[in-house]
C-alpha cells in the first residue's frame, strides 16, 4: 500500500538516524485520526498517548487491559477497524521497531484510511512526510 510513496523512499533514506521512540511516534500520531473512530480503541489511543507523548510510564501496569481491548478490536467485524488495531497492537511491544514494521504498521492504517475513501493517496503520502520530518526535527 505504501510502496512506491514518497514516504517510503523518505522513511528508508532517513530511517537508521530515527530511534525506536521516533518511529513508534510517527506510527502513533498518523494512527491518532481514528481515535475519535473507533471506542473499542479508546483505552488504547490514551494509553498510546501517555507513554508515547507524555513519556508517562506509570501507566504500564495497565497494558494487559490494553492489550486485551487490542486483541478483541482485531477480531471486530469492520476490517478498517482491524487494520488499525493491527497497527496498534505492534507498537505495544516491546521489540524496538524496525523500519520494515514501521512500514507494515503505517501500511495497516493506510488501508483503513483506503476502505473509507477512494481518493486518498495523496493527501495521505504528504501528511506521512510531514509526520516524518516532524519526528526528525523534534521528536527524541
Amino acid at each position: 500500500m505504501v510502496a512506491g510513496t514518497r514516504f517510503e523512499t523518505a522513511l528508508l533514506d532517513c530511517g537508521s538516524d530515527l530511534s525506536d521512540h521516533q518511529l513508534r511516534w510517527v506510527v502513533f500520531t498518523y494512527c491518532q485520526r481514528f481515535d475519535d473512530w473507533y471506542e473499542q480503541l479508546e483505552d488504547t489511543f490514551a494509553y498510546l498517548y501517555a507513554v508515547l507523548i507524555e513519556l508517562d510510564e506509570s501507566v504500564v501496569e495497565l497494558l494487559p487491559e490494553i492489550r486485551s481491548e487490542v486483541e478483541f478490536a482485531i477480531g471486530e467485524y469492520y476490517e478498517s477497524l482491524n487494520e488499525v488495531a493491527t497497527a496498534l497492537s505492534r507498537l505495544l511491544d516491546a521489540d524496538p521497531l524496525s523500519l520494515p514494521d514501521t512500514l507494515k504498521c503505517i501500511g495497516h492504517a493506510w488501508k483503513a484510511v483506503s476502505l473509507n475513501d477512494v481518493d486518498f493517496e495523496e493527501e495521505e503520502d504528504r501528511e506521512l512526510c510531514a509526520l516524518l520530518e516532524t519526528a526528525r526535527k523534534q521528536v527524541g
